[in-house]
């Protein structure tokens, strides 16, 4: 499997328990060099099963670059009865997620994560979550990650990642045994605490515990120096299993601003991708990759007219979710459903479980908890294991006696209820998302504008990055800057503020005017319709919060 220094797809915890032949057999405490820097020990009675003492990394800068991953160690014990076994990866490339040992807790939740999901994809139902910061017998910063889990047959294991190291290369340290093998848990931390990278100093991450070790051989491989141990809920085994069917059905669309989430689906008798317009509005440049960092090709695209949906045309690449039929009939205000898709950006998928708590002839409304990188991922009905909708993170501007708000609520996007596909020419469709981007960045600025005349306080034009409201605010504060100590009369305050409403005016519809509704996308022009009823509320808030207010 392994092709000069790069590799396909393996999953590290099953390289974990891989029986392979023997390489060398170990007296206990023999120091093993691995790469071309890291070394660890391996306790007697292992034996490594392969193994690369390559060079030094090449350059790698995607995710999705064959070349961006290479396992250095897998090794296990000789009696392979005992199925317990560790594999140690490098990853060459920048993650675009939070580094692991990044000062807080967002590195550790998107290590959980990936761990996490690499245990659903095996078939177990996580159980508890225990998280370690620590230092190795070489002074090596380690972030410990432990997921206790259960399979349907009742067999319980604990699966181990730890990871070393803030940025590009990043090494991981994966291992799986059986709960009840207490002999394999002080191998397990024995050969943890060993872990080193040579002449590679880290030092210790902000917001690391010191050099104090916890890893001692007659602890728990993954004891916490600070926090102890966070129970999770128990994902169903229903949710399980539907991940571990579709191993290839969940995808990354990741592009220059970001990434998103999105999923193989069988429509009209053929497999296509799907994911949210505004997912791919944002990206220019977007690679569509499944879990296995293949990359997807895309030959064509439509994108829903009512709907947030794009669905994309990408040849016979296996098995896709089923779509619901007849939802109306089939689904139900308090089923249970699950969204599975990137989590915070960090490239992996999360199961986020919940409730259909609304269904409308578009929308099916939802209570799990998903995140803005959720956008695009499939909501899945429990019940019947198939696609209800697509999840989209909404947010709504709303203008209300308190300033201007934001109301986030959690949608799915119908895609049975899709009458009409237009097809999509890509320079088209980022051009008029570009035109939306500038549009929706003016009305920032307004919403800016509206607190600072809210607050009472001194207008500022460098607050704001539109041109027209920097002259508008500019012109209407130098009228008083030019009165300052003398008394305004009431006509001549009320020509100032004429005025500046109608400078307002101007700069509220410059950008609107030069976006051609009648050629546009319908996701494009129904985006612009919201802005238009938008800014016309917040331009009627702002003559309020003027006209009453002193300069």
């Amino acid at each position: 499997m392994i092709h000069r220094g790069g590799w396909k797809f393996r999953n590290p915890l099953l390289v974990s328990l891989l029986v392979l032949p023997a390489v060398a057999l170990f007296a206990e405490g023999t120091s093993v060099k691995v790469g071309s820097n890291a070394t660890l020990s391996l306790p007697a009675g292992w034996n490594i099963v392969e193994s690369s003492q390559d060079a030094a990394p090449e350059r790698v800068t995607s995710s999705t670059d064959l070349k961006a991953t290479t396992l250095l160690l897998a090794a296990r014990p000789i009696d392979p009865a005992r199925r317990v076994g560790i594999s140690l990866f490098r990853a060459n490339f920048h993650s675009m997620g939070p580094p692991p040992l990044m000062a807080g807790e967002m590195g550790a939740q998107a290590e959980t994560e990936k761990l996490l999901f690499m245990v659903l994809g095996l078939g177990f139902t996580p159980t508890a979550v225990q998280t370690s910061r620590s230092n190795s017998s070489q002074n090596t910063p380690l972030l410990t990650i432990e997921v206790t889990a259960k399979n349907v047959a009742g067999e319980e294991r604990v699966f181990t990642d730890t990871a070393a190291g803030n940025g590009s290369p990043i090494f991981r340290l994966f291992s799986s045994r059986q709960a009840a093998d207490q002999t394999a848990a002080q191998e397990i931390t024995s050969i943890i605490r060993s872990f080193g990278l040579g002449d590679q100093p880290m030092g210790n991450p902000a917001g690391a515990s010191p050099s104090r070790n916890s890893f001692e051989a007659s602890r728990s491989p993954v004891e916490n120096t600070a926090p102890s141990a966070t129970p999770v809920a128990p994902t169903s085994a229903a949710t399980a299993q539907t991940v571990s069917d579709h191993p290839d059905a969940l995808l990354m669309v990741a592009g220059q601003k970001g990434v998103g989430s999105g999923f193989l689906c069988t429509m009209g008798g053929k497999t296509v991708a799907i994911t949210n317009a505004h997912v791919l509005s944002g990206n220019p440049g977007f690679k569509l990759t499944n879990l296995k960092s293949t990359a997807l090709n895309v030959a064509g695209g439509a994108i829903s007219v009512d709907h947030d949906i794009v669905k994309l045309e990408v040849g016979d690449v296996g098995k896709g979710f089923d779509l619901i039929e007849n939802l109306d009939t089939n689904v139900k205000i308090g089923d249970s459903v699950m969204v599975l898709g990137n989590a915070q950006g960090a490239m992996v998928v999360k199961p986020v479980e919940g409730h259909v708590v609304g269904i409308g002839p578009n929308l099916v409304e939802v209570d799990a908890p998903f995140v803005p990188g959720n956008s695009g991922s499939p909501i899945i009905h429990t019940p019947t294991g198939k696609v209800i909708g697509v999840a989209t993170y909404y947010t709504e501007r709303k203008v209300s006696k308190n300033g201007s708000e934001v109301e986030i609520r959690r949608f799915g996007y119908r895609l049975d209820s899709v009458k009409v596909w237009e097809p999509v020419d890509w320079q088209r469709f980022y051009a008029q998302a570009a035109q939306v981007a500038k549009i929706d960045s003016l009305s920032d600025d307004f919403i800016q504008l509206s607190k600072d005349c809210s607050n009472g306080g001194h207008l500022d034009s460098a607050r704001y990055n539109n041109l027209l409201i920097q002259r508008a605010v500019q012109s209407f504060m130098s009228h008083f800057e030019q009165r300052r100590g003398k008394k305004i009369g009431a006509g001549d305050r009320q020509m100032i503020l004429v005025q500046f409403f109608n400078d307002l005016r101007t700069a509220s519809r410059s950008d609107i005017n030069g976006f051609d509704l009648r050629t546009s996308y319908d996701y494009f022009r129904r985006e612009v319709q919201d802005q238009i009823k938008f800014r016309e509320a917040i331009y009627e808030d702002l003559s309020h919060s003027i006209e009453n207010r002193s300069f």
